[in-house]
Protein backbone atom coordinates (compact mmCIF):
# COMPACT_ATOMS: atom_id res chain seq x y z
CA UNK A 1 0.00 0.00 0.00
CA UNK A 2 1.25 3.76 -1.05
CA UNK A 3 1.25 5.58 2.02
CA UNK A 4 -0.19 9.23 1.88
CA UNK A 5 2.60 11.45 1.24
CA UNK A 6 0.43 14.33 3.80
CA UNK A 7 1.58 11.74 6.34
CA UNK A 8 4.90 11.04 5.38
CA UNK A 9 6.27 13.00 8.35
CA UNK A 10 8.95 12.82 10.24
CA UNK A 11 10.20 15.83 12.35
CA UNK A 12 7.17 16.06 14.94
CA UNK A 13 9.13 19.74 15.75
CA UNK A 14 8.02 21.40 12.75
CA UNK A 15 6.39 18.90 10.68
CA UNK A 16 5.93 18.94 6.34
CA UNK A 17 5.15 16.66 4.15
CA UNK A 18 6.83 14.93 1.39
CA UNK A 19 6.35 17.32 -0.90
CA UNK A 20 7.82 20.42 2.01
CA UNK A 21 4.03 21.21 2.78
CA UNK A 22 3.65 22.79 5.72
CA UNK A 23 0.97 20.67 8.52
CA UNK A 24 -1.65 22.71 9.29
CA UNK A 25 -1.98 25.59 6.36
CA UNK A 26 -0.41 22.88 3.77
CA UNK A 27 1.80 25.61 1.70
CA UNK A 28 5.09 24.98 -0.13
CA UNK A 29 7.48 27.34 -1.15
CA UNK A 30 6.19 28.78 -4.60
CA UNK A 31 2.37 29.17 -3.49
CA UNK A 32 2.84 32.26 -0.56
CA UNK A 33 3.98 35.43 -1.20
CA UNK A 34 5.92 37.85 0.30
CA UNK A 35 2.60 40.16 1.11
CA UNK A 36 -0.61 38.80 2.53
CA UNK A 37 -3.98 39.85 2.85
CA UNK A 38 -5.59 37.32 5.68
CA UNK A 39 -8.85 37.55 6.54
CA UNK A 40 -10.65 34.95 8.77
CA UNK A 41 -14.07 34.16 6.31
CA UNK A 42 -13.39 32.26 3.24
CA UNK A 43 -16.23 34.78 1.48
CA UNK A 44 -14.33 37.65 2.27
CA UNK A 45 -11.40 36.09 0.80
CA UNK A 46 -13.64 34.87 -3.09
CA UNK A 47 -14.73 38.27 -2.81
CA UNK A 48 -11.06 39.55 -2.77
CA UNK A 49 -10.41 37.45 -5.54
CA UNK A 50 -12.43 39.39 -7.66
CA UNK A 51 -9.88 42.15 -7.68
CA UNK A 52 -6.45 39.91 -8.58
CA UNK A 53 -5.21 40.35 -12.01
CA UNK A 54 -6.26 37.26 -14.51
CA UNK A 55 -2.65 36.18 -15.03
CA UNK A 56 -1.30 34.52 -14.15
CA UNK A 57 -4.59 32.57 -13.23
CA UNK A 58 -4.74 32.82 -8.94
CA UNK A 59 -3.29 29.40 -7.62
CA UNK A 60 -5.79 28.47 -4.74
CA UNK A 61 -5.30 25.56 -2.21
CA UNK A 62 -7.74 24.49 0.45
CA UNK A 63 -5.54 22.59 3.52
CA UNK A 64 -7.26 19.75 5.03
CA UNK A 65 -7.27 21.63 8.12
CA UNK A 66 -8.94 24.59 6.34
CA UNK A 67 -6.85 26.87 5.40
CA UNK A 68 -7.63 28.73 2.44
CA UNK A 69 -4.81 29.92 0.26
CA UNK A 70 -5.01 32.23 -2.90
CA UNK A 71 -2.25 33.83 -4.97
CA UNK A 72 -1.15 35.77 -7.83
CA UNK A 73 -0.72 39.15 -8.74
CA UNK A 74 -2.61 42.51 -7.64
CA UNK A 75 -1.82 45.46 -10.80
CA UNK A 76 1.09 43.09 -11.69
CA UNK A 77 2.43 42.80 -8.21
CA UNK A 78 2.72 38.96 -6.36
CA UNK A 79 0.13 38.92 -3.40
CA UNK A 80 -1.74 36.03 -1.26
CA UNK A 81 -4.97 36.12 0.21
CA UNK A 82 -5.33 34.05 3.60
CA UNK A 83 -8.74 32.45 5.02
CA UNK A 84 -7.10 31.76 8.28
CA UNK A 85 -10.43 31.22 10.18
CA UNK A 86 -10.86 32.69 14.10
CA UNK A 87 -8.33 32.64 17.18
CA UNK A 88 -4.78 33.09 17.95
CA UNK A 89 -4.56 29.43 17.30
CA UNK A 90 -4.74 29.48 13.52
CA UNK A 91 -2.83 32.92 13.58
CA UNK A 92 -0.47 31.02 14.89
CA UNK A 93 -0.31 28.73 12.37
CA UNK A 94 -0.39 30.41 9.85
CA UNK A 95 2.36 33.51 10.56
CA UNK A 96 4.58 30.26 11.24
CA UNK A 97 3.55 28.12 8.62
CA UNK A 98 4.24 30.76 6.21
CA UNK A 99 7.49 32.27 7.65
CA UNK A 100 8.76 29.10 7.36
CA UNK A 101 7.98 28.91 3.38
CA UNK A 102 9.16 32.63 2.21
CA UNK A 103 12.46 33.97 1.87
CA UNK A 104 12.60 37.62 2.47
CA UNK A 105 10.26 40.11 4.15
CA UNK A 106 6.21 39.77 4.55
CA UNK A 107 3.93 42.21 4.99
CA UNK A 108 1.11 41.01 6.76
CA UNK A 109 -2.38 42.76 6.55
CA UNK A 110 -5.26 41.56 8.84
CA UNK A 111 -8.58 42.26 7.28
CA UNK A 112 -11.66 41.96 9.65
CA UNK A 113 -14.03 43.04 12.26
CA UNK A 114 -14.43 43.79 15.93
CA UNK A 115 -16.50 45.71 18.57
CA UNK A 116 -16.29 48.78 19.54
CA UNK A 117 -15.88 49.63 23.50
CA UNK A 118 -15.93 53.22 23.00
CA UNK A 119 -19.16 54.51 21.13
CA UNK A 120 -18.18 58.17 21.45
CA UNK A 121 -15.32 57.72 19.26
CA UNK A 122 -15.72 54.18 17.25
CA UNK A 123 -19.12 53.44 16.32
CA UNK A 124 -20.57 50.47 14.39
CA UNK A 125 -19.84 50.82 10.50
CA UNK A 126 -16.47 52.74 11.12
CA UNK A 127 -13.25 51.07 10.21
CA UNK A 128 -10.59 51.48 12.69
CA UNK A 129 -6.39 50.34 12.05
CA UNK A 130 -5.73 50.11 15.57
CA UNK A 131 -2.45 51.55 17.49
CA UNK A 132 -1.45 48.98 19.63
CA UNK A 133 -2.46 45.88 20.63
CA UNK A 134 -3.12 43.76 23.85
CA UNK A 135 -3.90 40.33 24.58
CA UNK A 136 -7.27 39.05 26.82
CA UNK A 137 -6.41 35.44 28.21
CA UNK A 138 -8.33 33.04 30.65
CA UNK A 139 -5.98 32.50 33.60
CA UNK A 140 -7.53 28.83 34.96
CA UNK A 141 -6.34 29.16 38.06
CA UNK A 142 -9.05 31.01 38.68
CA UNK A 143 -11.35 28.24 39.28
CA UNK A 144 -9.08 25.40 39.52
CA UNK A 145 -6.80 26.81 42.42
CA UNK A 146 -8.81 25.45 45.37
CA UNK A 147 -9.67 28.97 46.83
CA UNK A 148 -11.07 30.94 44.23
CA UNK A 149 -10.51 34.26 43.14
CA UNK A 150 -6.63 33.99 44.41
CA UNK A 151 -5.35 34.50 41.19
CA UNK A 152 -2.16 36.25 39.68
CA UNK A 153 -4.37 37.78 36.90
CA UNK A 154 -3.94 41.88 35.57
CA UNK A 155 -0.77 41.41 37.75
CA UNK A 156 0.68 43.69 35.39
CA UNK A 157 1.51 47.63 36.51
CA UNK A 158 -0.87 49.09 33.93
CA UNK A 159 -4.24 46.65 34.94
CA UNK A 160 -3.32 45.56 38.96
CA UNK A 161 -6.34 45.98 41.18
CA UNK A 162 -9.12 45.06 37.99
CA UNK A 163 -12.02 43.15 39.09
CA UNK A 164 -12.13 40.99 36.82
CA UNK A 165 -9.49 38.63 37.73
CA UNK A 166 -10.23 35.83 35.92
CA UNK A 167 -8.65 37.29 33.00
CA UNK A 168 -5.32 38.15 31.96
CA UNK A 169 -4.67 41.58 30.18
CA UNK A 170 -1.21 41.40 28.80
CA UNK A 171 1.21 44.81 28.12
CA UNK A 172 0.27 46.13 24.50
CA UNK A 173 2.81 45.25 21.66
CA UNK A 174 5.36 48.03 21.81
CA UNK A 175 5.99 50.55 18.76
CA UNK A 176 8.30 50.78 16.24
CA UNK A 177 10.09 54.20 17.07
CA UNK A 178 11.24 54.65 13.40
CA UNK A 179 8.24 53.76 11.76
CA UNK A 180 5.82 56.09 14.36
CA UNK A 181 7.85 58.84 13.55
CA UNK A 182 7.32 58.28 9.75
CA UNK A 183 3.57 57.88 10.41
CA UNK A 184 2.90 61.16 12.13
CA UNK A 185 4.60 62.54 9.29
CA UNK A 186 1.68 61.50 7.55
CA UNK A 187 -0.49 63.38 9.93
CA UNK A 188 -0.07 66.28 8.40
CA UNK A 189 -1.43 65.51 4.81
CA UNK A 190 -5.32 66.67 4.40
CA UNK A 191 -8.27 64.11 5.11
CA UNK A 192 -11.48 64.68 3.35
CA UNK A 193 -14.23 64.09 5.61
CA UNK A 194 -12.79 61.64 7.47
CA UNK A 195 -10.23 61.81 10.60
CA UNK A 196 -6.69 61.03 10.30
CA UNK A 197 -5.57 57.79 12.26
CA UNK A 198 -1.59 57.81 13.26
CA UNK A 199 -0.96 54.37 13.85
CA UNK A 200 2.46 52.47 15.91
CA UNK A 201 2.92 48.89 14.87
CA UNK A 202 5.18 48.16 12.78
CA UNK A 203 4.87 47.37 9.28
CA UNK A 204 2.65 49.45 5.82
CA UNK A 205 0.87 51.44 7.96
CA UNK A 206 0.99 54.70 6.32
CA UNK A 207 0.30 53.08 2.78
CA UNK A 208 -2.85 51.33 4.54
CA UNK A 209 -3.70 54.83 6.01
CA UNK A 210 -3.78 56.24 2.77
CA UNK A 211 -4.97 53.55 0.67
CA UNK A 212 -8.14 53.98 3.48
CA UNK A 213 -9.01 57.66 3.89
CA UNK A 214 -8.99 57.69 0.07
CA UNK A 215 -11.24 54.36 0.03
CA UNK A 216 -13.49 56.39 2.71
CA UNK A 217 -14.23 59.40 1.75
CA UNK A 218 -17.65 58.81 -0.06
CA UNK A 219 -20.87 59.11 1.66
CA UNK A 220 -20.83 59.44 5.16
CA UNK A 221 -22.90 55.69 5.10
CA UNK A 222 -20.59 54.03 3.68
CA UNK A 223 -18.22 53.88 7.34
CA UNK A 224 -15.71 56.28 8.30
CA UNK A 225 -11.88 55.99 9.13
CA UNK A 226 -12.04 56.83 12.34
CA UNK A 227 -9.12 57.58 15.23
CA UNK A 228 -7.75 54.80 17.65
CA UNK A 229 -5.84 54.09 20.17
CA UNK A 230 -5.63 51.01 21.91
CA UNK A 231 -6.89 47.59 20.29
CA UNK A 232 -7.38 43.91 22.29
CA UNK A 233 -7.54 40.42 21.03
CA UNK A 234 -9.04 37.79 23.34
CA UNK A 235 -8.64 34.10 23.58
CA UNK A 236 -11.94 33.52 22.83
CA UNK A 237 -15.52 34.61 21.38
CA UNK A 238 -17.66 34.10 24.57
CA UNK A 239 -16.11 34.46 28.40
CA UNK A 240 -13.39 36.47 27.45
CA UNK A 241 -14.89 39.09 25.41
CA UNK A 242 -17.38 39.31 28.69
CA UNK A 243 -20.37 37.70 27.11
CA UNK A 244 -22.77 36.05 29.33
CA UNK A 245 -23.50 32.57 29.18
CA UNK A 246 -26.02 31.22 32.41
CA UNK A 247 -24.79 27.77 30.89
CA UNK A 248 -21.50 28.69 32.28
CA UNK A 249 -19.34 30.41 35.39
CA UNK A 250 -16.93 32.57 33.95
CA UNK A 251 -16.49 35.58 36.24
CA UNK A 252 -16.45 37.76 33.60
CA UNK A 253 -19.43 40.32 34.96
CA UNK A 254 -16.56 43.30 35.14
CA UNK A 255 -14.36 42.43 31.95
CA UNK A 256 -15.98 44.95 29.16
CA UNK A 257 -15.93 47.37 31.53
CA UNK A 258 -12.49 47.16 32.87
CA UNK A 259 -11.02 46.78 29.45
CA UNK A 260 -12.96 50.24 28.39
CA UNK A 261 -12.24 52.05 31.85
CA UNK A 262 -10.01 54.99 31.61
CA UNK A 263 -7.09 52.71 33.34
CA UNK A 264 -6.97 50.44 30.63
CA UNK A 265 -8.83 52.32 27.66
CA UNK A 266 -9.50 49.66 24.96
CA UNK A 267 -11.60 50.47 22.00
CA UNK A 268 -11.76 47.79 20.21
CA UNK A 269 -12.08 44.40 20.74
CA UNK A 270 -11.95 40.67 19.01
CA UNK A 271 -9.55 37.52 18.22
CA UNK A 272 -6.78 37.67 16.37
CA UNK A 273 -4.97 40.99 15.59
CA UNK A 274 -2.77 41.43 18.84
CA UNK A 275 -1.03 38.11 18.19
CA UNK A 276 -0.05 38.83 14.84
CA UNK A 277 1.65 42.14 16.48
CA UNK A 278 3.09 39.90 18.75
CA UNK A 279 4.82 37.21 16.76
CA UNK A 280 6.18 40.14 14.41
CA UNK A 281 7.73 41.49 17.52
CA UNK A 282 9.47 38.30 18.34
CA UNK A 283 10.09 36.82 14.90
CA UNK A 284 14.20 36.50 13.91
CA UNK A 285 15.95 38.54 11.26
CA UNK A 286 16.89 34.84 9.84
CA UNK A 287 14.89 34.82 6.78
CA UNK A 288 13.50 38.67 7.10
CA UNK A 289 11.23 40.88 8.92
CA UNK A 290 7.58 40.68 9.41
CA UNK A 291 5.80 43.83 9.02
CA UNK A 292 2.25 43.65 10.21
CA UNK A 293 -0.71 46.14 10.30
CA UNK A 294 -4.58 45.64 10.71
CA UNK A 295 -7.40 46.79 9.44
CA UNK A 296 -11.39 46.39 11.37
CA UNK A 297 -14.66 46.54 10.39
CA UNK A 298 -16.63 47.76 12.79
CA UNK A 299 -19.55 45.11 13.49
CA UNK A 300 -20.98 45.74 16.46
CA UNK A 301 -21.24 47.95 19.75
CA UNK A 302 -20.60 46.48 23.34
CA UNK A 303 -20.37 49.37 25.34
CA UNK A 304 -22.99 53.10 25.64
CA UNK A 305 -26.09 53.38 23.39
CA UNK A 306 -24.44 50.72 20.81
CA UNK A 307 -24.68 48.24 23.31
CA UNK A 308 -26.12 45.58 21.50
CA UNK A 309 -25.69 46.95 18.30
CA UNK A 310 -25.02 45.04 15.18
CA UNK A 311 -23.92 46.44 11.61
CA UNK A 312 -26.46 46.14 8.41
CA UNK A 313 -25.62 43.36 6.25
CA UNK A 314 -25.89 45.71 3.08
CA UNK A 315 -23.08 47.81 4.72
CA UNK A 316 -20.53 45.01 5.28
CA UNK A 317 -21.20 44.01 1.05
CA UNK A 318 -20.55 47.77 0.71
CA UNK A 319 -17.41 47.75 2.91
CA UNK A 320 -15.59 44.57 2.36
CA UNK A 321 -14.35 45.42 -1.28
CA UNK A 322 -13.57 48.89 -0.45
CA UNK A 323 -11.18 47.81 2.35
CA UNK A 324 -9.87 44.85 0.87
CA UNK A 325 -9.08 47.03 -2.02
CA UNK A 326 -7.15 49.35 0.19
CA UNK A 327 -5.72 46.27 2.28
CA UNK A 328 -4.30 45.37 -1.54
CA UNK A 329 -2.56 48.96 -2.35
CA UNK A 330 -1.50 49.19 0.82
CA UNK A 331 0.48 45.82 0.54
CA UNK A 332 1.66 46.85 -2.97
CA UNK A 333 2.82 49.65 -2.39
CA UNK A 334 5.07 48.59 0.68
CA UNK A 335 9.10 47.51 -0.18
CA UNK A 336 9.88 43.90 0.17
CA UNK A 337 13.80 43.31 0.33
CA UNK A 338 14.61 40.49 -1.82
CA UNK A 339 11.48 38.78 -2.09
CA UNK A 340 10.76 35.38 -2.49
CA UNK A 341 12.19 34.04 -5.71
CA UNK A 342 9.57 34.33 -9.34
CA UNK A 343 10.67 31.34 -10.44
CA UNK A 344 8.92 27.98 -9.62
CA UNK A 345 6.62 29.97 -7.87
CA UNK A 346 2.55 30.26 -8.61
CA UNK A 347 3.22 33.81 -9.74
CA UNK A 348 5.33 33.63 -11.98
CA UNK A 349 4.24 34.30 -15.33
CA UNK A 350 3.12 31.73 -17.85
CA UNK A 351 5.03 32.43 -20.48
CA UNK A 352 8.14 32.06 -18.12
CA UNK A 353 7.29 28.72 -17.12
CA UNK A 354 8.33 26.33 -19.19
CA UNK A 355 8.61 22.91 -18.08
CA UNK A 356 11.01 23.59 -14.94
CA UNK A 357 7.57 25.35 -13.29
CA UNK A 358 7.08 22.93 -10.11
CA UNK A 359 3.86 23.90 -8.38
CA UNK A 360 0.85 22.35 -9.84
Amino acid sequence: MVQDPAHAIKDANFPVDAYGATYHVGIRPGQIANRILTVGDPARLAKIANLFDSSPKPFQLTSRRGFVTLTGRYRGVPVSVMAIGMGIANMDFFVREARAVVEGDLAIIRLGSCGTLDDEILKVGDVNVPERALSVTTDYDYWHRGERGRSTGFVNQDVAGSRSSAYRISQPVAADQELRQKVSSESDSPTIQRSLLIPKCSGPIPQLIDSLRESLSGPEDQGRLVPTDLHASADGFYASQGRSDPNFDDANEHLIADLASKRIGVQSLEMETAHLFHLAHIATSKKGKIHVAASHMIFTGRTGQSAGAFIDGDLVERLEPITGRAALEALIAFEIKEPHPVKNSVWQMESARGNGWGVE
